[in-house]
C-alpha cells in the first residue's frame, strides 16, 4: 500500500482535498491517505487521517521520504518553490502533483514515470468527472516508449540514468536504441544507442 499525502494551505483547499478523497474510494485500498492542513484551517479535527502543520517547509521535512505520492491543493508556483530544496533524483523523489481547487485539473509535476505521478494522475482523473490530466512529459504526449517507465514495469534498475534525456532525444529523432541487461545482474539495464543502421558504430553510455 502506498502512502498518499493531500496537502492543503487554507479552508478552500481543505474542502477540495476532502472532496477529492471521496473520489478515491474505488481505489482506496491501494493508498494509505492522509490530509495535511495548516493549523487553524480545520475546526474540530478528530480524524486520525488528518494532521495539522505549522509551515510547509517543516511538513516536507517530515513526510518527503515517507510518502509515495504528494498531492498539493496549492498554487503551482508555491509548490515549485517549496519542493525545490528537497529534490534529489527522479529515481528517489516521491510523485508530486498539483490539483486545482475545483478538481478540474491535475498536474503531475515531479517523478512522472519512476515515481508514479503520471500513473496516479491517470487513475484519479478517470474517477473525477471532467477532470483534465495535465501530463507534460513528451513521451506520454507522443505515445513514445519511456525507457524509465519500461524499466520500472519490468522490475529493472537503470545503470546510466543520467543519460535518459539524451536517449529520449535520439529516440524522438528515430534512431535505433536497444536495451541490454548487465552481464553481472540481469536486473540492471544499460542502454546502447545505434547510430542509424550502422551497428558497428555504437555509443555506449
Amino acid at each position: 500500500m502506498e502512502k498518499l499525502a493531500l496537502i492543503t494551505i487554507n479552508e478552500p483547499s481543505v474542502k477540495a482535498a476532502f472532496k477529492a478523497l471521496t473520489y478515491l474510494k474505488p481505489i482506496g485500498e491501494q493508498y494509505d491517505s492522509h490530509i495535511f492542513h495548516r493549523k487553524g484551517t480545520l475546526a474540530n479535527d478528530k480524524n486520525a487521517n488528518t494532521h495539522a502543520y505549522n509551515n510547509v517547509e517543516e511538513l516536507l521535512e517530515e513526510i518527503w521520504d515517507d510518502y509515495n505520492v504528494l498531492v498539493f491543493f496549492v498554487a503551482t508556483g508555491i509548490v515549485v518553490r517549496k519542493i525545490a530544496p528537497k529534490l534529489k533524483s527522479k529515481t528517489t523523489d516521491p510523485a508530486v502533483l498539483v490539483m486545482s481547487l475545483d478538481l478540474k485539473k491535475l498536474i503531475p509535476l515531479v517523478s512522472g514515470h519512476i515515481g508514479g505521478a503520471n500513473a496516479f494522475s491517470d487513475k484519479l482523473t478517470q474517477l473525477i468527472p471532467e477532470c483534465i490530466n495535465f501530463v507534460t512529459t513528451a513521451t506520454d504526449q507522443t505515445n513514445t516508449l519511456a525507457f524509465d517507465l519500461f524499466a520500472k514495469e519490468k522490475g529493472y534498475k537503470i545503470l546510466n540514468i543520467n543519460y535518459l534525456s539524451i536517449l529520449f532525444g535520439f529516440n524522438f529523432a528515430n534512431f535505433n536504441i536497444s536495451l541490454h541487461t548487465s552481464k553481472k545482474d540481469s536486473k540492471f539495464l544499460s542502454f546502447v544507442l545505434y547510430i542509424g543502421l550502422q551497428i558497428d558504430r555504437t555509443i555506449i553510455f
